[in-house]
């Protein structure tokens, strides 16, 4: 099985889909990160690429994933329509997001941390999770 990780960062899900059987390729914006994935997965292939403007033929994959890699690209439906173009007929897409904010603990540790220690405003950040923060805001992506 063919499987692309997008937005892989240091590889660990492309390792664990080598370590399953599978063919799997890595893919990142990132060359820190792919720095890091080479070192720590010598052998496996990871490449450098945008996740809205893949680098690959129409059908090259049995399946593409991305753990809390979505939610990063600036266009994730985008992003998504070109996971699907080059996934095989039949394929599929699996991805993570973040649990919602009051529902998830390490971003609450930390902006509770913030809000008491610091000055939440001066991160100015987007919000835990950018557009993709509710189980509706993924389904309207899937849609």
């Amino acid at each position: 099985m063919r499987v692309l990780d997008l937005a892989c960062g240091p590889g660990p899900v492309t390792a664990a889909l080598a370590g399953r059987g599978a063919l799997p390729v890595g893919l990142d914006f990132s060359p820190a990160m792919l720095t890091l994935a080479r070192g720590g997965h010598p052998g496996l292939r990871f490449e450098e690429g945008d996740a809205e403007m893949l680098p690959f033929d129409d059908g090259s994959f049995d399946a593409v994933v991305s753990n809390f890699g979505i939610h990063h690209v600036s266009s994730p439906i985008r992003a998504l329509g070109e996971a699907h173009r080059v996934l095989r007929p039949g394929g599929q897409v699996a991805f993570t997001a973040w649990t919602p904010p009051p529902e998830n603990i390490a971003w609450r540790l930390l902006y509770d941390a913030i809000s008491t220690h610091g000055d939440l405003a001066a991160a100015n950040t987007p919000p835990p999770g950018g557009t993709l923060r509710q189980p509706e805001d993924l389904l309207r992506l899937l849609d």
